[in-house]
């Protein structure tokens, strides 16, 4: 396995939610196509493009690839999107960690397979979604979340199958062995417990949710609730 990689989709993107990717500048930076766009308005220059390009300028594309980047491309006639192309390619690079920018906003039906695709299998990286309002961190069988968090931050669990085993603590509201069926609230808007009733880090209250079987995403909001 190999360092941790950047991505960026074409979605809707505001250069603040970099601000909430630890270590940003240090991540190789991968493009799903239109994602260019977005890179390039950070002034940061991709290690990978991927797609057909369809939805890059052209200047934008000459200059990356005129600075190193290695280009990717694929037919506009294909079986899947320029982002699930993307991490699939950052299956077989071995990466050990993945931060995906850029999923949200734009057409509805692509921001919603976008998000999907986090969900579409157990990743063999740690998968996380960040935009404006949440970071999405991908937890399946062998991969629990784990993080130090402030007491009152939002959390929500999402999974669009039936998950079972769903086990929590650190959270006002825990789950024991429960099962959470695809789409269901159960999971929606939890806190992070205050300090009065759990145990805590020198930074905050630690945080664990793990599945026995199943998918889902630990939607932690940038901003606690109060």
């Amino acid at each position: 396995m190999q360092n941790r990689a950047l991505v960026f989709a074409a979605g809707s993107f505001s250069r603040s939610s970099l601000q909430y990717v630890t270590g940003a500048d240090e991540m190789d930076v991968w493009c799903a196509d239109g994602g260019l766009v977005h890179a390039a308005s950070c002034e940061l220059t991709p290690k990978v493009i991927v797609g057909d390009c369809d939805s890059v300028p052209p200047m934008v594309l000459e200059k990356a690839v005129a600075g190193g980047s290695e280009l990717r491309a694929h037919p506009p006639k294909k079986n899947r999107s320029d982002l699930e192309l993307t991490l699939l390619e950052l299956v077989d690079a071995g990466y050990c960690e993945v931060t995906l920018l850029a999923a949200s906003g734009g057409r509805t039906d692509h921001s919603l397979f976008n998000w999907m695709l986090a969900l579409q299998q157990d990743w063999p990286f740690a998968l996380t979604v960040v935009d404006e309002t949440i970071a999405a961190h991908l937890v399946h069988a062998s991969l629990a979340f784990d993080a130090s968090l402030a007491p009152k931050t939002t959390i929500s669990l999402f999974s669009r199958e039936s998950v079972s085993g769903v086990n929590t603590s650190g959270l006002e509201y825990p789950l024991l062995d429960a099962r959470l069926m695809g789409g269901s609230t159960l999971g929606l808007s939890n806190l992070v417990a205050s300090r009065e009733t759990c145990s805590t880090t020198a930074v905050g209250t630690a945080v664990r949710v793990s599945v026995q079987s199943g998918r889902l995403l630990v939607c932690v909001v940038h901003e606690p609730s109060y």
